[in-house]
């Protein structure tokens, strides 16, 4: 299978021994200040952080955190090219197999991160193949991840752990008080808080927002160039797609959202923002809360009640008589409420794909309950009246607000590209009918 790179982000060897001690990102301060300099007219904090913080940094990069982050980054080299004879192993001895194993260790490591199997298959292209819109929804859920691991995977659980290691490595480090990117961090945070925590109206959000990708933007910038990270492709390949300047910033949206001050600030803007659907949602979501899943007009194939059973009587031969008293996709209702307890935008999204794979999970497993194949795709129409179901009976009043989060602090490609702009256009399209619904 061919594997198609972004340019990646390669760490240069920076000399820890030179005669005078000074490192290759010496420059970073510089580097910071142009960047600074150039927002400082609509970033009121840029131009705080020129007039009261900047000459106070240290220029020169503090030796252990360089050197720990340079053994870190050779340490995984050596893995990479361990990983690459051994799976030239794998190709030619079939007999190896490591499909199951990888496919634990490659679902696991997602898990502990920030990032979405879509956006580990649009920086590497080797998990999943791309499939149009309209046939996303077996896209999870196809034979688990994916048919066709081989003899990459051993070279993509290596740079998803690489990833792994090194945003933990980084968030560790600048959690360091000492640390000059730690001053950096909590400036902001400060100056922010300073800024908007006596005045959240939704005047202010256009401006927050802003606020908080420019100064991301910077401190990725920034990141970049006090460990000397230089773009340029590797001669050993493309070991580091994962950590690049995307992954990065994910990682810097959740070191920002993590700070409570920070997540409530934007989270009350946004509610005031949205209020006027926000209340008429809730007006509508207690209204409609009683109704049994066929108010709904969902396919009677998805009903996943004694319609659904009946129906499959009638198509199946083998199906069983007796019929069994359940709640439909009553499992989706508290994957969904999750997404009120992230406050990453990237888990926040997370917690809609875990819903969208229970709600083909419940279906699959209320046909196998009854001795049936489900083998076909849900319509978009029937997507988004399930959608409105679980809404309704998760009694998510504030999800529009959730979806701003994943809208603005989510990458545009990921958005996009994919299956998961097909999947907000679906959920924001049954928030949409709960909206229109009338007495």
């Amino acid at each position: 299978m061919g594997t198609q790179h972004s340019s990646p982000i390669k760490f240069a060897c920076v000399s820890c021994q030179s005669n005078d001690n000074e490192f290759a990102g010496v420059d970073w301060k510089k580097h910071l200040q142009r960047e600074c300099e150039s927002i400082k007219d609509r970033c009121k904090w840029a131009k705080y952080f020129l007039s009261q913080i900047y000459s106070g940094l240290k220029s020169q990069p503090i030796e252990g955190y360089i050197i720990q982050f340079q053994s870190a980054n050779q340490q995984y080299k050596s893995q990479f090219l361990k990983n690459s004879r051994k799976s030239q192993s794998y190709s030619s001895n079939p007999n190896l197999s490591i499909k199951q194993s990888s496919e634990t260790s490659i679902k696991q490591l997602i898990l502990n991160t920030d990032l979405t199997i879509q956006q580990l298959e649009i920086q590497t292209n080797t998990i999943l193949n791309k499939q149009e819109a309209s046939v996303s929804l077996q896209i999870i859920d196809k034979k688990k991840i994916s048919e066709s691991f081989d003899k990459e995977d051993e070279l993509l659980i290596s740079q998803l752990s690489y990833y792994v290691d090194m945003i933990k490595l980084l968030k560790q480090q600048i959690s360091n008080q000492d640390h000059q990117l730690n001053v950096i961090l909590h400036f902001f945070i400060d100056s922010f808080k300073r800024q908007y925590n006596m005045d959240r109206c939704s005047k202010q959000l256009d401006h927050a927002v802003t606020d908080l990708k420019e100064f991301s933007r910077v401190f990725q910038s920034c990141i970049q160039n006090y460990y000397s990270i230089e773009k340029t492709q590797m001669s050993t390949g493309p070991v580091t797609d994962l950590f690049n300047r995307e992954t990065m910033l994910t990682a810097i949206y959740s070191m920002l959202f993590q700070k409570e001050i920070t997540y409530q600030i934007i989270y009350d803007m946004i509610l005031e923002y949205l209020r006027k659907d926000i209340d008429k949602l809730k007006t509508n979501i207690e209204k409609c809360y009683n109704h049994e899943i066929d108010f709904y007009e969902i396919n009677v194939k998805y009903r996943l009640n004694k319609s659904t059973h009946s129906y499959l009587l009638k198509k199946y031969s083998n199906c069983e008589i007796n019929y069994r008293e359940g709640i439909p996709y009553h499992k989706c209702f508290k994957l969904l409420a999750q997404i009120k307890e992230k406050q990453s935008p990237q888990q926040k999204l997370k917690a809609l794909i875990y819903c969208l794979e229970k709600i083909i999970k419940q279906i699959k497993h209320f046909y196998n309950m009854y001795g049936c194949e489900y083998d076909f795709q849900i319509e978009s129409a029937d997507l988004i009246s399930i959608y409105m179901y679980i809404i309704i009976k998760s009694q998510l009043f504030d999800l529009q607000v959730h979806l701003y989060f994943i809208e603005h602090f989510i990458n545009t490609n990921q958005i996009n590209y994919g299956p998961y702009g097909y999947y907000l256009t679906s959920i924001n399209a049954a928030i949409r009918m709960i909206l229109l619904q009338q007495n």
